[in-house]
């Protein structure tokens, strides 16, 4: 995925959720496409102009933490499928 992609996407998401006035945390891995709408020196981006998130609320993981979340990743989708199979 592209960063102006991943941008899209973001405001998509915020749109619908603003719908149904919710808010959401969104939990993202470090993957270079993944930029920060905060903290982004992309220039593509700002082209495109600042992301307006009012319902979604974006929390970037620090770098290597998804080698230490998968093992309870797996250990939640097995209970899941052994309680809807």
């Amino acid at each position: 995925m592209r960063s102006d992609i991943f941008g899209k996407w973001l405001e998509y998401i915020n749109i619908i959720f603003q719908a149904q006035n919710w808010k959401i945390l969104l939990f993202i891995d470090n993957a270079s496409s993944h930029f920060n709408p905060d903290k982004d020196n992309n220039q593509e981006i700002k082209e495109s102009g600042n992301l307006n998130l009012l319902h979604v609320r974006v929390h970037f993981l620090s770098p290597n933490i998804i080698a230490h979340l998968q093992p309870i990743n797996i250990r939640i989708i097995k209970s899941f499928k052994a309680i809807y199979k």
